[in-house]
């Protein structure tokens, strides 16, 4: 950077190696040096991307067709999900083979203890690599799918999402309604809930994972996928103070000690909860069915075209 003689200057991964904080001050030498020089810096840290250069930092992917290159600002300019790239977890999208978006951080902390114990149990590496190829990114909340779906697209990034079944469904009136893509209306069907999770949730789920990469929780929000089985095993590992008589489980969806369960199972996850009972509740979890739907759908993204 001192000689004058030097206009034009190229790094390769300049930060390999260094601790994360000095990254971010050879990053602040960096963009005061670019002011008088052009500095053309390749990177796979998330810690030299920022807003100061981001309508000078383009994204190089690589896919079927070939490579792409597209400059960050100009594709996610419009996109108010742009500010995304300040925080770590999001900018990681970016050095990712392929995200898998979950709702928020209690999923998060589900999926990624499945993804350990589903390591552990497997027989070889092609097996699990699959599965575990992806990046858990929590969005914050449900209302963003859509939205992340296009962050990706216009990056050109490999994604799936997983959501609670009220993105796509709505059971609260008399007649079930439901999407059959994000950007779709609802449509209505005339059957109870319970018949057509029986019946057309198999072909619901199907046409979401193939068109949309999206895979719906069956029995609703998280939580009831982790009520919808070995209750009293569950509520032990997660709310014990909570526990009464062994003999009370299973209760269903209207017994009022249901929600406060959910309500609880929620509080814990989010609270810090240790890793030995977050692997014992993988043990669990691992043999419910819907577990194995998720693994068959992670299985089957790595193998479709992505939208």
């Amino acid at each position: 950077m001192a000689h004058d003689r030097l206009q034009t200057i190229c790094l390769e991964e300049p930060d390999r190696g260094m601790h994360p904080q000095m990254i971010e001050r050879m990053n602040e030498v960096l963009h005061h040096e670019s002011r008088k020089k052009t500095i053309i810096v390749v990177t796979h840290s998330p810690f030299l991307v920022d807003s100061t250069s981001l309508k000078n930092t383009f994204f190089f992917s690589r896919g079927a067709n070939g490579s792409t290159v597209v400059n960050i600002n100009d594709e996610l300019e419009k996109n108010e999900y742009l500010k995304l790239l300040g925080t770590t977890e999001f900018k990681t999208l970016l050095f990712s083979s392929s995200v898998l978006f979950v709702e928020g951080p209690s999923d998060k902390i589900v999926l990624e203890a499945i993804f350990r114990k589903y390591k552990q149990s497997s027989k070889s590496f092609a097996d699990s690599f699959p599965i575990l190829r992806h990046e858990i990114c929590s969005m914050g909340g449900k209302g963003i799918a859509n939205r992340m779906k296009d962050f990706c697209k216009k990056l050109n990034i490999k994604f799936c999402v997983v959501t609670d079944r009220d993105v796509m469904m709505d059971d609260k009136g008399p007649q079930i309604k439901y999407r059959s893509s994000f950007s779709s209306d609802f449509i209505e069907d005339d059957c109870s809930i319970s018949t057509f999770l029986e019946d057309k949730f198999k072909t619901f789920s199907d046409n979401l994972a193939e068109n949309e990469n999206l895979f719906v929780w069956k029995h609703g929000e998280l939580e009831d996928f982790l009520l919808s089985k070995h209750q009293f095993e569950i509520c032990k590992l997660l709310i014990p103070e909570n526990l009464s008589n062994e003999e009370n489980y299973p209760f269903d969806v209207t017994d009022p000690h249901y929600k406060d369960s959910k309500g609880k199972i929620n509080k814990s996850l989010n609270g810090g909860i240790s890793r030995d009972k977050l692997d014992d509740l993988a043990t669990l979890l691992l043999q419910f069915e819907e577990t194995g739907r998720l693994c068959i759908f992670l299985k089957n993204i790595n193998d479709c075209k992505y939208p």
